[in-house]
């Protein structure tokens, strides 16, 4: 009581002294009021705050990133000294040499003599780094490099490695000092790229994100001063969208050497990586805290604030503290927290001075990371590196492949595991209502040019997501449009009085399989949505997932079979096709194989939405085609492969005889199949269509110049124009049921090939993998007789006897996209007993039944006559 009476007094006494004499702030605030200032926003160049200021200003400092900005250019006096300065490794190499004769020539022993001899090298780079225009003049590319190169990147290269190799890491501190001024007062420097890419290279930029000892240099104090770099340099990068610099970034990028590229996506993730972790950290931490308090104080409504200091990250690796409004985690985490995997989420630990920080099952809520500006502008930097990537690999004529497309899995990033998808997907298509409030607080508050409810979502950076993660959004979505169709035809039953299926059930005949979908689908279109149930006529199998794969597999298969017409099959290359000839067929049942098409694509559609694989064999033009990825002359390649090669030495011709020795026009030649009415014959006949390639092709040769122009139209007409009725049919069935569902935009043509299609192993089934995850019942257990049997038969069989075993007891032989780990595998046991009867499968459910054979010879034999001999289904 005596404690808070003083405080109270104190505050009353303060109170008086400003009502008596107003201070000089008071006075200034009256003054501001009787004169208005008017107030405007700026853009922070950093880190994209909207900050407050007023006309009077030529600069200030932002509060976030704390990054001086310039409203007006400075009058900026030329600097002797670095004037004509140009950095050059072999400039570089010729001062560390001159250097280390001094030492070596005097015989210098004391190490302050010694720095002091090296002092010239730490003014060169001072004088360099210091200056952007220095940099924007050195490591150009040498004379006959491609115009898109902005950086001598061996040059660079060499540069920093001479650094690394001197026997003191002053020199190399003093330098990323340097660019850290340099970065923090960036002046008119960010109407240049080039000086930034030179910064981003620095080594440290990438192991200061890691645990990794990296040298004799790794210090707290370099990797302090590297993170300060990272952050402004992932900004810098990512704000230069709508500037000059955009278009030749991307140009760079897109033609960079593969391996250089990689290297800039992993250094990217690294950082994401680097905020998650301190994002986890600090809310493990926090919770932590809080469950102690609960258990020390548990009848305190308010838990009081405790002292932090034995967990500040900052005591134990950093003694440099960065300007950052959240300081950066530094600890020395085991690299078993960061290789941690998402099978870890559930018994994460963090030891820290021996106290342990346990979370189970932690996930990454919207509110923690939506208003990082960290983690905001590495995602924006990842986008126009992902937009690079889908340049890369090539055009219509850039057949070589030079700069070969990096695969989407080198974006994944795995932290991402950890997110709570389900709120980002909400947040994403903006139907997160529990945070409104907050929401619009923030809009109210901001200024007009940043009140905009886009909220960040992961989502929008889908590239980042791995396809784990976006299968279990599409299911998550896919799961809720299935229950409200099925509420609303509950409701709507009740309303209109009569029987309404919740279900979109299929009745078909075998042997009538696809005119019975394909009728069924007519019928009830407005039940696509709902969860598919399939009835086979004539068989008393109930549907509980087994007797839709069944009916994925056949009606693919029928509708792929050659007497049907709809496909191509290019023999060499064993990949099926749109049927070119069917649009310019004279046969009247082509509207009918239209209405195929359609069939197609709902059924693809409805593989998706129901979860199932199906084995097709498209090649990855069609995902690209159905993703809207501009097609390449690679994917010409993969279906044509032949007539791609006598393309290219089209193309790769020299000689002057060129008309001479090809005598080509603009036109193309295929086959067409004619069914005449009044023939008998069972075989159509076939005759030689001639199209034009463009207006007038027939009157057009192809010559030395014009060649490219003809290989595009080429390859245009085969893989867009001739087939386009067909795909169009197809799309509008994919659309008839992916219309309202947002989560498919979420993949790439190559995630979307492989949700549909999964894996198809080309040599052996990984069975061991699949043996660690399998469940026994029945009295089986992983060191039962007849088990053993059974996995070593599998080992000992060939890969087409596998996967008929596999297709026998889940439906397919294609292996989950996410991996054979995932897919869940059950054996029971039917009797204690020896039987003669065969294996039995619940494809519903995953599950091969088995009875206790009494020799291995025996199990092999009625394993071999159940998977070969298989089809249909019913009680058992």
């Amino acid at each position: 009581m005596d404690l808070l009476f003083r405080r109270n007094s104190k505050k009353k006494n303060s109170e008086q002294k400003l009502l008596s004499k107003p201070n000089k702030g008071v006075k200034q605030r009256k003054k501001s009021l009787e004169n208005p200032v008017d107030i405007k926003y700026s853009k922070c160049c950093c880190c994209g705050s909207m900050v407050p200021i007023t006309e009077d200003l030529n600069k200030y400092k932002c509060g976030v990133c704390r990054v001086t900005n310039l409203l007006k250019e400075p009058d900026t006096k030329k600097d002797p000294v670095t004037e004509d300065l140009v950095c050059s490794a072999a400039h570089l190499k010729s001062i560390i040499n001159g250097c280390l004769a001094k030492v070596k020539n005097e015989q210098l022993t004391d190490k302050k003599e010694k720095y002091r001899a090296l002092e010239p090298i730490s003014h060169y780079l001072s004088d360099c780094f210091h200056s952007y225009e220095v940099l924007e003049r050195s490591f150009h590319p040498k004379v006959g490099s491609p115009a898109y190169s902005l950086v001598d990147y061996d040059e660079l290269s060499t540069f920093y490695a001479l650094l690394m190799k001197l026997p003191t890491r002053r020199p190399f501190y003093r330098m990323l000092c340097a660019c850290n001024d340099l970065l923090k007062k960036p002046q008119g420097a960010l109407k240049h790229i080039r000086w930034l890419l030179i910064i981003w290279e620095i080594p440290f930029i990438r192991y200061c994100l890691t645990t990794a000892q990296y040298t004799k240099f790794d210090s707290p104090e370099i990797r302090a001063v590297a993170y300060e770099l990272a952050k402004r340099c992932v900004c810098y990068l990512s704000n230069i969208s709508g500037t000059e610099n955009y278009a030749q970034y991307i140009y760079c990028l897109r033609y960079m050497s593969p391996e250089l590229f990689t290297f800039n996506i992993e250094k990217i993730n690294l950082y994401i990586t680097y905020q998650l972790t301190r994002i986890m950290y600090h809310s493990i931490k926090k919770d932590k805290k809080a469950d102690k308090r609960r258990s020390v104080m548990p009848q305190m409504s308010e838990p009081e604030e405790s002292n932090m200091a034995d967990l500040d990250p900052l005591q134990l690796n950093h003694s440099y503290i960065p300007d950052d409004n959240v300081s950066p985690i530094s600890e020395q985490l085991t690299d078993e927290f960061w290789n941690v995997t998402p099978e870890d989420v559930k018994t994460i630990e963090i030891d820290i001075k021996g106290k342990t920080l346990k979370q189970r099952g932690f996930k990454f809520k919207t509110a923690q990371y939506e208003h990082d500006w960290h983690i905001r502008s590495a995602c924006k930097l990842m986008m126009m590196i992902n937009l690079a990537n889908t340049k890369r690999g090539g055009s219509m004529l850039d057949y070589r492949n030079y700069n070969e497309q990096i695969g989407v899995g080198v974006f994944y990033n795995t932290m991402l595991d950890f997110l709570d998808n389900k709120q980002d997907f909400e947040v994403w298509r903006g139907l997160d209502v529990g945070n409104r409030l907050s929401l619009l607080l923030t809009e109210w508050s901001a200024p007009q040019s940043q009140n905009n409810s886009v909220r960040f979502s992961f989502c929008n950076y889908p590239f980042l997501l791995s396809l784990g993660v976006k299968i279990s959004i599409m299911e998550y979505e896919t799961k809720r449009i299935m229950e409200y169709q099925a509420e609303k035809a509950f409701l709507s039953s009740l309303d209109k009085g009569k029987s309404v299926d919740v279900y979109f059930k299929i009745k078909v005949r075998r042997n009538m399989i696809t005119s019975d979908s394909l009728t069924a689908i007519k019928q009830h279109q407005g039940d696509l949505l709902k969860s598919l149930r399939i009835e086979f006529i004539d068989e008393p199998g109930i549907d509980a997932g087994g007797l839709r794969k069944e009916w994925f597999i056949l009606l693919t298969k029928s509708l792929f079979n050659p007497t049907t017409g709809l496909f191509d099959y290019v023999r060499e290359s064993r990949l099926c096709w749109f049927s070119i000839a069917l649009g310019h067929s004279k046969d009247t049942g082509a509207s009918t194989q239209g209405e195929y098409y359609f069939l197609l694509g709902v059924v693809i559609a409805l593989a998706m939405f129901n979860g199932n694989i199906l084995d097709l064999k498209f090649p990855r033009a069609l995902y690209r085609k159905m993703c809207k990825e501009a097609l390449t002359f690679q994917d010409y390649a993969e279906l044509y492969p032949s007539t791609a090669s006598n393309l290219i030495k089209m193309l790769d011709y020299q000689g002057d005889d060129f008309e001479t020795v090809f005598c080509l026009t603009f036109e193309t030649s295929f086959r067409c199949n004619i069914k005449s009415s009044k023939s008998t014959k069972k075989s159509p006949k076939s005759e030689v269509i001639t199209k034009e390639l463009c207006q007038n092709g027939s009157q057009i040769a192809v010559t030395k110049e014009n060649r490219g122009e003809y290989v595009k139209a080429w390859i245009d007409f085969y893989l867009n124009k001739s087939v386009d009725n067909q795909f169009r049919q197809f799309m509008d069935g994919f659309n008839r049921v992916f219309s309202n569902c947002k989560s498919i935009s979420l993949f790439s043509s190559e995630e979307l090939e492989r949700l549909l299609c999964g894996d198809e192993e080309h040599t052996k089934y990984d069975f061991q993998m699949l043996r660690s995850v399998t469940r026994y019942q029945g009295g089986f257990s992983d060191n039962s007789s007849v088990i053993n049997w059974f996995w070593e038969i599998l080992q000992s069989w060939d890969y087409k006897l596998q996967g008929k075993v596999l297709q026998f007891i889940t439906s397919s032989n294609r292996v989950p996209a996410t991996g054979i780990s995932t897919l869940p595998f059950k054996i029971s046991r039917l009797g204690a007993r020896d039987d003669n009867g065969l294996p039995i499968a619940h494809t519903c459910f995953n599950e091969l039944c088995l009875w206790e054979y009494a020799s291995k010879v025996k199990l092999e034999q009625k394993l071999k006559i159940a998977v070969t001999e298989a089809e249909g289904f019913g009680f058992k």
